[in-house]
């Protein structure tokens, strides 16, 4: 059963025994009330009569063997002092009494009894009396069939006015119960359809309550992140189906290389100058194979480990990028300008000469002929913040975003002449990453590229510790 009619027939339930038992309780009192007080305002008269008969007996004249006519007489007296709740005065002798009721009855004791006589209700009390040496029956009668039919209107109402109260209770529980409950059928219906695979979909968070509310806030936030991280696994997944494509791609050219050179090489006869050029074209593409093999080992030994940061000299990193780019400056024909300064950061010497090697080695090759590469340092308190900038082909915005994934690479044929094969940044990333910081890239096709990243500063107190 759904939860708008459960909360609809428990409501409901409840609203029909509340109605039904209050007004019952209600209309039962007032019903009880009004008989009580009719009934003992009819005792009350009784006892009057009753007193009346005793009080007119020793005044009466009447000889003593006139019983009817001093029965006649008291009625005529009383009857006119009683209220309208009597509707009949008898004051008989007991010898005239045919019911039976009285002959047995003991003097001032009382008989109360309803009697129905043509579809009305008596009410008749009645006591035996002994007057002089005669015994009286004293009857009073009292009509009660209209209060019986105003009682029974009261119940017809009751029962009308809960009926009505009823049907409207359980329209308006019904409409209640429907738009309380819309927002969980909404989330059901939603769920199935992400349980479809429509992953990323949202309900209305802005009706119902304020637990409802947050209920579909909730809802709509679990359904974006798993939209999110569905999307974030399915860009892994396409990242490294693209990286084995690259992978893939990327040696099939040395591979295929070396196999033609070798099956020359084996197959058929070759002068001396054309065996030496085979067996170069061999070297160039093994070592080619070997140059990748080791980038992939930094890339995957880089990602998994937790170096030890320590003081590292950035005059000496300047020194050793220097030395080591001086045969790229004559290769390429640009010119490398450093600074770096004389500021120690918390960094490891081997991978921090690593990444800015491949920064400068990759802004040569981006670079014409003539012109300069910027190694610079700048202090910004705590940090510093070293930049290499070049003002070559630059990157498009497309690539930015993408240029430090494995294999990827802008212009592949460019990259390809100039012996990249699309790792260099890729681990430059990682490094960045061990580092507590990361690559910060600005460029522009044809204005050149600018690339950055933060180090702290080594604190001086350690030093002092020491």
């Amino acid at each position: 059963m759904k939860l708008s009619w459960k909360f609809f027939f428990i409501a409901y339930i409840m609203v029909l025994i509340s109605a039904g038992m209050g007004g019952f309780l209600l209309v039962k009192s007032t019903t009880d009330t009004l008989w009580d007080e009719r009934v003992q305002r009819c005792k009350d008269a009784h006892a009057y009569a009753v007193n009346s008969v005793y009080s007119l007996s020793d005044v009466l004249t009447l000889s003593e063997s006139d019983y009817v006519l001093m029965s006649a007489t008291m009625e005529n007296q009383i009857a006119r002092s009683l209220d309208s709740s009597v509707s009949k005065l008898d004051i008989s002798p007991l010898s005239f009494d045919s019911s039976g009721r009285y002959q047995e009855l003991e003097d001032d004791s009382n008989v109360m009894i309803f009697i129905a006589k043509d579809d009305s209700c008596i009410l008749e009390i009645g006591s035996k009396v002994q007057v002089r040496s005669e015994a009286y029956v004293v009857r009073c009668e009292s009509d009660f069939s209209s209060l019986v039919e105003y009682n029974d209107r009261i119940w017809t109402q009751y029962r009308i006015t809960v009926l009505l109260i009823s049907a409207l209770c359980g329209g308006l529980l019904f409409i209640f119960a429907r738009k309380l409950t819309k927002p969980l059928s909404e989330m059901s219906d939603t769920a199935k359809e992400i349980a479809r695979g429509n992953y990323g979909l949202c309900i209305d968070a802005h009706t119902g309550s304020e637990e409802i509310r947050t209920l579909a806030e909730n809802f709509n936030t679990m359904s974006v992140v798993v939209a999110d991280s569905l999307r974030a696994i399915q860009e892994e997944c396409d990242r490294r189906d693209t990286f084995v494509a690259d992978f893939t791609h990327e040696i099939k050219t040395p591979v295929t290389s070396i196999v033609g050179y070798a099956d020359m090489l084996s197959t058929y006869e070759l002068s001396e100058q054309e065996r030496v050029d085979a067996a170069q074209a061999i070297y160039k593409e093994g070592k080619r194979l070997e140059k990748l093999s080791m980038q992939l080992l930094s890339l995957i030994v880089t990602s998994k480990e937790s170096p030890v940061l320590t003081c590292v000299s950035l005059e000496e990193i300047e020194k050793s990028v220097k030395e080591t780019m001086a045969f790229s400056e004559e290769r390429y024909g640009v010119t490398l300008v450093a600074d770096l300064g004389r500021e120690c950061v918390l960094a490891s010497s081997p991978m921090l000469l690593s990444l800015i090697y491949n920064l400068v080695d990759n802004a040569f090759k981006a670079s014409s002929v003539n012109s300069q590469v910027k190694l610079l340092a700048e202090d910004l308190g705590e940090k510093i913040k070293i930049t290499v900038s070049d003002k070559g082909h630059g990157i498009g915005k497309e690539h930015i975003d993408r240029i430090t994934e494995p294999f990827y690479r802008e212009d592949k044929s460019r990259s390809r002449k100039r012996g990249g094969a699309g790792i260099g940044l890729s681990l430059c990333k990682e490094i960045c990453r061990v580092h507590s910081t990361k690559l910060y890239v600005e460029s522009e096709a044809g204005k050149g590229t600018s690339v950055s990243f933060v180090l702290r500063k080594y604190p001086q107190e350690a030093d002092r510790n020491e």
